[in-house]
């Protein structure tokens, strides 16, 4: 709630909360009775979450809320509702077993399908554990320009620094030949980055921005590049891909093991929408958004 109270603020947007009732597993009992239950459940669920948000914004922005009456699934009641939403925002929680499993299909449901940015937020990130820093992670800069965009833009508004991230495997050669061949491939990205970086330069005048390249596997060059920012962006799949496709590999990595909020946009910039809001949905056991 801190991280989409904050967007809101920031933004102006509006707060929208929502929960979609879910069956406990197990039950046994008739399934109206059940589904009441599981109704009187998301009023609390809800009534909660409203007081923390009205708290949290002070009165600065407006905070509605809704208890979905009749789901179609989960994710499909969230995408529905992201339509026309500046982004979505998930709990993620670290969870084992059958709730591992479904919390994972959910988040990466939504984040694969949504109309709006979608962003997962961590249950252990503190807000107070700040470095003023974006972080976006770059493969191809040939695909990255509403990445990059989207990083600028949110680097601006926060008045935060930013890392454009690139990580490649180390080169094959020893010693002095392993050195040159990766100072060779990291002026090829540079170079291939440049043109980008400065025209947003251009445009975001205040955004302060640092490029580092490592030569390590993605998944720990993610998490340690990271280690030092408040938001890591990641387009949500390569730029070839269809729209509603699954989220990439790199994406459902960060999205298992990053400690800090990851957002996922995507590659190509979307059709405007006005009237925009921040959607956030609280489910049990598993998403709050």
């Amino acid at each position: 709630m801190d991280f989409v109270a904050e967007e809101a603020l920031r933004t102006g947007a509006d707060l929208h909360l929502v929960h979609v009732p879910q069956l406990a597993p197990g039950l046994s009992g008739p399934f109206d009775v059940d589904w009441e239950a599981a109704r009187a459940f998301g009023h609390h669920v809800l009534a909660r979450a409203s007081a923390d948000a009205h708290e949290l914004v002070g009165g600065r922005v407006t905070i509605t809320h809704e208890l979905v009456a009749e789901s179609r699934g989960t994710v499909t009641d969230i995408v529905a509702r992201s339509e026309g939403a500046r982004m979505v925002a998930l709990q993620h929680r670290r969870l084992t077993g059958i709730g591992r499993a479904v919390g994972t299909s959910t988040t990466q449901g939504v984040a694969s399908r949504s109309h709006a940015p979608v962003v997962s937020v961590p249950a252990s990130w503190q807000p107070e554990n700040r470095h003023h820093r974006v972080v976006v992670a770059v493969h191809d800069p040939a695909g990255a320009d509403h990445t990059l965009r989207t990083a600028f833009t949110l680097a601006g508004q926060r008045q935060d620094r930013l890392r454009v991230l690139h990580a490649c495997l180390p080169c094959d050669g020893h010693g002095d030949e392993g050195v040159r061949r990766e100072a060779v491939r990291e002026d090829r990205f540079r170079n291939a980055l440049a043109a980008q970086v400065q025209a947003l330069r251009a445009e975001f005048s205040d955004v302060r921005v640092e490029i580092e390249v490592r030569h390590e596997p993605i998944g720990s060059a993610l998490l340690r590049g990271a280690e030092h920012g408040d938001l890591l962006v990641l387009g949500r799949r390569h730029p070839r891909l269809p729209l509603a496709a699954h989220l990439g590999p790199v994406s459902r990595l960060a999205l298992e093991t990053s400690t800090i909020p990851v957002m996922f946009v995507e590659t190509v910039a979307p059709v405007p929408v006005p009237g925009q809001r921040v959607e956030t949905t609280t489910s049990p056991g598993q998403t709050r958004r």
